[in-house]
């Protein structure tokens, strides 16, 4: 393949490998963000709603096992080669890039719920 081919490949078939990376990684910066925010609050915000214990609870899970996302990542990532290389039509590559993505968005707009709590300072 010639080289103004071979960048027309990769612009084409990487894309979704890329947005995936991205998606990750900020999911990834999220959870950290949210986990050090707990740890500094002391597990405790100035709003204690139903929501957000619940959302600690699913931040602490993920903080417990990572593997799960790592799995996660692993599968999305397959799936992303698989549909590349049996050249599935491009529709079909950014449907399940959306389903795939849903839900590491849900846990990023989770972590970053924490994230962005307003602390309750307590003197003691």
């Amino acid at each position: 393949m010639q080289i103004p081919a071979t960048l027309k490949w990769i612009n084409r078939h990487s894309a979704s490998s890329v947005l995936l990376l991205l998606l990750l990684g900020a999911s990834a910066f999220a959870h950290v963000l949210a986990h050090v925010r707990m740890e500094v609050a002391s597990r405790q915000f100035a709003i204690m709603d139903d929501r957000t214990i619940r959302q600690m609870g699913v931040i602490d899970f993920m903080h417990a096992h990572y593997w799960i996302a790592i799995a996660y990542g692993t599968v999305f990532f397959a799936t992303l080669l698989w549909l590349e290389f049996r050249s599935a039509p491009r529709w079909a590559v950014w449907v399940a890039f959306c389903l795939l993505a849903m839900p590491c968005i849900i846990y990023a707009g989770a972590c970053l719920h924490i994230g962005n709590k307003f602390i309750l300072w307590t003197t003691t």
